[in-house]
């Protein structure tokens, strides 16, 4: 198995350690339509199947939700480090992925940007799904990480999670209530970066993402990092600075 970092690197080897530790990041065939189902038998981007018994839940899980035209592999790094600090960890692959072929809409970007609405309903689904697995399991807290529209997916689920809303923002033709749901309770950390090229570039703004958390989640933390892009938060390299700073 094979993960591929931001900074271009790749780690090899690694399922059934991460098995072990009770991450599960599902490789179905790009034909499969849901990646958490009832079999153990995995399917790796090489040759040859990999069998491994269905990893134990702790109590306490993330979902982690990756964005548009991205992959479930996006937050690996991410993944692993909570496993290290005693979580389970799942991350489905959404329809929209960049390797899921029956997703792929037709017009690319701007074809799924369109398609938002349907789309966003879909992921909701998925999102659900992934939560109703991990408390089927025995998770009896369950925390949500998404990044780009992974984000958005995060802040429009109904109930009340810990979320990390990690630069989830629409254009602002969307409205933004739609996006911080009233109903989508619970605390939440907000991070964007101040060069994001998604979030913070015309049509949008820092001071339009700013105002939008101001007014629709102020009691959320909020953390916009100097100089960092939309794909830099999820640079492993990058956030291992936080730590010291």
């Amino acid at each position: 198995m094979v993960f591929p970092l931001a900074d271009g690197q790749l780690r090899c080897g690694l399922w059934e350690k991460m098995a072990k530790n009770c991450l599960r990041i599902a490789m179905p065939s790009v034909h499969a339509s849901w990646p958490l189902g009832s079999s153990s038998e995995v399917e790796l981007p090489v040759e040859g199947l990999l069998q491994v018994e269905e990893p134990a839940v702790m109590s306490r899980a993330v979902v982690l939700v990756h964005g548009l035209l991205c992959s479930r592999l996006d937050m690996a790094h991410i993944a692993e480090d909570l496993c290290r600090r005693g979580f389970s960890v799942l991350a489905p692959e959404m329809d929209d992925s960049v390797s899921h072929e029956e997703g792929i809409v037709p017009g690319g970007f701007v074809g799924s940007l369109l398609a938002r609405e349907d789309a966003e309903e879909r992921r909701l689904q998925v999102l659900q799904e992934a939560i109703s697995w991990l408390r089927a399991r025995g998770a009896n807290e369950v925390g949500l990480v998404g990044h780009s529209r992974g984000g958005v997916t995060i802040s429009q689920l109904e109930g009340c999670f810990c979320r990390v809303n990690i630069a989830g923002f629409q254009p602002p033709q969307v409205d933004p209530e739609d996006i911080f749901r009233a109903n989508a309770l619970g605390p939440m950390l907000i991070i964007c970066g101040s060069e994001d090229e998604v979030c913070t570039r015309p049509p949008l703004s820092m001071k339009y993402v700013q105002e939008t958390v101001q007014r629709l989640r102020p009691e959320a933390e909020s953390f916009y990092p100097s100089g960092v892009t939309h794909f830099n938060l999820l640079n492993p390299k990058v956030v291992e600075t936080w730590r010291t700073t």
